[in-house]
């Protein structure tokens, strides 16, 4: 039976204008892990953001890494948001 798991953190700023990306590295889950990341600004004004270009790293060594990408994709500053992440794993 599969089993879940979740963590959070969130990030608080002033220069995340629109277009402005946030760069992430975390160690991932095990392999074959499922993970889900979203991402939540605070509301206030009209606000859009995306988690893009997830990605997996190997070193020859077996060390695992994740690297991520958050984006400002709306039209008005984010002053800050949150990071949810979900592990589903086999």
């Amino acid at each position: 039976m599969a089993s879940t798991s979740y963590g959070s953190f969130s990030w608080v700023g002033d220069d995340f204008d629109p277009g402005v990306e946030h760069y992430w590295s975390s160690t991932p889950a095990d392999f074959g892990t499922v993970v889900s990341i979203t991402a939540h600004a605070v509301a206030r004004l009209d606000r859009e953001i995306a988690v893009k270009d997830v990605r997996t790293h190997v070193d020859s060594a077996g060390h695992r890494s994740m690297y991520f990408t958050v984006r400002n994709t709306g039209s008005n500053n984010i002053s800050g948001y949150a990071l949810g992440f979900s592990y589903v794993k086999q």
